[in-house]
Order: C-alpha cells, then sequence, then structure tokens
C-alpha cells in the first residue's frame, strides 16, 4: 500500500520549498496577511485569525479539520527534521545555510521505515538546568503556566500525574510543535489539545507584546510533550534543520561537548530539584 504521506510546512513569508512532493506550504494567519500564493489556514474549517495567539497550531487545526492523508506533519519554512540523521546523533538541533539545506535529502521510505518501527516522529528534546515549569516562569508568564494547570485538572483529571512529572520532575522539553504520524493519533491528540486551549483561552490576560501574545503556542509545546508521555507512545526523537540567516554566526557543539553539557545541566536539575523537595517537607513539618 501507498505511504500516503502530507507534511505541512508553516509559513508566514515567501521561502525555497524543499523539492519533495510530500511538502504542503501553508500560509499561516492568512486571513489577516497578504496573499503569498500558497495554501492557506482560512478555508474550510479553520482559525486562522487566532494565529498571533496560537502561532503554527493554525496549521495544525487545518490539517486536523481539511486533510484525510493517512500520515500528516508540521514542520517551519526554516526547521525541519533531519530525516538521514546520518552525522548528528546527540545535538537537538543542527543549524545550516540555504546551500546546505538544498543538498539535504528528505527519503520518503526512510520516513515510512521510522513509522513502521514507531507511533510518531518528534524533535529531540531540548535539555535544561530547571523544570518545564521553572523554564515558564523565567521566559513567560508563571499566572498562565498556572491557569494551563488548573484547566487541565479540570478538564482531564486522568492527566495530572502525568503532569505532574513532565512538568515539575522533568527538565527536557519537544520543541516547535513539529510532529509526523498517523492522523488517527493526530486527531485525538488535536481534539483533546484544542478543547484544552480553547477553555485556557477563555481565562488567561493577552499580554499587549508581540511576542509573548503566541501563549498557546508556548503552552502547546508543554501539552505535546504530556499527551505522547501520558499515552507512552513509542516515539522516533529526531535532530531538526535549522536554516539560519546569512548573518546569524553559530557553530554546532561537538557531540562530546554537547553531552557533558547536557549531562552538567541534568546534575544541576537533579540538585536543585532534591534540594526543593527536601525544603518542601521540611516546612511541611513545621
Amino acid at each position: 500500500m501507498e505511504f500516503d504521506l502530507k507534511i505541512y510546512i508553516a509559513t508566514h513569508k515567501q521561502f525555497k520549498e524543499p523539492k519533495e512532493e510530500y511538502f504542503q506550504p501553508i500560509h499561516v494567519g492568512k486571513s489577516l496577511h497578504e496573499d503569498l500564493g500558497f495554501l492557506g489556514d482560512d478555508t474550510g474549517d479553520s482559525i486562522s485569525e487566532k494565529n498571533p495567539f496560537y502561532c503554527e497550531l493554525t496549521a495544525l487545526y487545518w490539517a486536523w479539520k481539511n486533510d484525510d492523508s493517512n500520515f500528516i506533519g508540521l514542520c517551519h519554512y526554516r526547521r525541519y527534521f533531519d530525516i538521514d540523521n546520518k552525522t548528528d546523533r546527540i545535538n537537538d538541533i543542527r543549524f545550516i545555510t540555504q546551500s546546505e539545506f538544498d543538498k539535504e535529502k528528505f527519503p520518503k521510505q526512510k520516513i515510512a521505515k521510522y513509522l513502521s518501527k514507531h507511533d510518531i516522529i518528534l524533535a529531540k528534546p531540548k535539555v535544561y538546568e530547571l523544570s518545564i515549569e521553572q523554564i515558564y516562569g523565567y521566559c513567560h508568564s508563571i499566572i498562565d503556566f498556572d491557569i494551563l494547570t488548573e484547566t487541565l485538572h479540570e478538564l482531564y483529571p486522568e492527566y495530572s500525574k502525568s503532569w505532574q512529572k513532565v512538568a515539575y520532575q522533568n527538565n527536557k522539553l519537544v520543541h516547535y510543535n513539529m510532529f509526523i504520524a498517523p492522523k488517527e493519533i493526530i486527531n485525538d491528540y488535536c481534539e483533546w489539545l484544542f478543547t484544552l486551549l480553547f477553555e485556557v483561552e477563555k481565562r488567561v490576560k493577552i499580554s499587549p507584546y508581540n511576542y509573548e501574545k503566541r501563549v498557546f503556542g508556548f503552552m502547546s509545546e508543554r501539552l505535546m510533550h504530556l499527551y505522547f508521555v501520558h499515552h507512552k507512545f513509542n516515539v522516533k526523537y529526531l535532530p531538526i534543520l535549522y536554516i539560519k540567516d546569512k548573518d546569524f554566526k553559530y557553530k554546532t557543539p561537538s557531540k562530546f561537548f554537547k553531552f557533558v553539557e547536557d549531562k552538567y545541566k541534568s546534575l544541576l536539575f537533579f540538585l536543585s530539584n532534591t534540594l526543593k523537595y527536601k525544603m518542601k517537607n521540611l516546612l511541611s513539618r513545621n
């Protein structure tokens, strides 16, 4: 049987498309901007107008409601899965130039092979020295995180134990809301995700700042991690290829350096987490 695959490339600008036929650019927030000539997220059942707050999730919503492919995926106009994954098995991201990217291959048969042995393909997690809850509070609004937690407990109490592990006892996070998976898994995931986020949307106060307006995109990165951990799916993690700007100077760290860095961050997380719970137990006795 043919491997029926469609991977959507979320974009808000013109870009050089990969040559593989299964890639489909989708203009996110099209209802709010000038037409780029791509398929838009504003037809059929859509939430295109929510793009400033939901980011690439407006493309995910569109694919969920309007695409019948057996397997679907989501990536970004400058972020793609490192499908070949020949040289980099420890870094979560590899920065490359456009000319280097043009030489990359994304063999469909290799994706099919991955998904014959795994339930889903996700981005390789990034390791932090703090918990996911602490990182969110450092980068965004901890009040919004608390509202998300409260809403999750109300709507999906069966996820509470998994949320405790993912948000408070874990220092690894899958970024970018990128995936490749069977449509039936994504159907169930999206039903759960958007039911939760639409309720959270009623309760949070949207920031006036453009970056922080993306609150539901930020939340969904944590929720994607939660969903697939909770359901104990067999995940294939792949590094991300990031097409860097011409003036962006960054050298991908060596495997050894990255290994040592991740171990060091995990040690810091372990020590801080251990201290936090010891203090909590001590205070509870007084």
